[in-house]
């Protein structure tokens, strides 16, 4: 999993101009279970960016039954300006996964790959030193393998960002 990361951040990197902003750091997340992500932002411009999170997250139901998601997700967001510095951001996106769900009563592992259509929101300030901090909302619609019951998923995030 180190290995892909490093990989993925590197063939990011190589995409864009040498000219480019970068904004990396965690996203720490809840909502199907505390988690934290790996996040690198490529912005395109002042009005647009690409975010790309690679992330980890346990959610324990209960009775000897927990749940493990590996995800990697991409939205794309339009941003908009509030005051100098601080922001506001949405955008469509989709996340693939891996979801693990462990029932300890049986004994049993069960593993599939989960696919679902997000939308992010949220707001941002960014300071005159290379520091972002964010607070932002995930809802999407399972299309595959991630929820048991229902269709619809859901995290908010704190996210701290280094900019380059």
């Amino acid at each position: 999993m180190k290995k892909l990361i490093i990989a993925l951040a590197a063939l990011f990197m190589m995409g864009g101009s040498a000219m480019a902003q970068w904004n990396m750091g965690a996203r720490i997340n809840d909502g199907w279970g505390l988690g934290a992500e790996f996040s690198m932002q490529r912005i395109f411009s002042d009005a647009n960016r690409l975010e790309i999170d690679l992330g980890l997250a346990r959610w324990d139901a209960g009775a000897g039954h927990h749940n493990m998601y590996t995800t990697a997700t991409a939205a794309y967001h339009w941003t908009f300006p509030i005051v100098a510095g601080l922001q506001w951001f949405i955008g469509p996106g989709a996340q693939i996964g891996i979801h693990n769900h462990y029932d300890a009563v049986k004994d049993a592992n069960h593993t599939r790959l989960g696919l679902a259509a997000v939308c992010q929101g949220g707001i941002e300030y960014n300071f005159d030193f290379p520091l972002q901090l964010a607070l932002d909302a995930r809802p999407g619609i399972d299309l595959l393998g991630f929820a048991h019951d229902e269709p619809w998923l859901y995290t908010y995030a704190f996210s701290v960002r280094y900019r380059f």
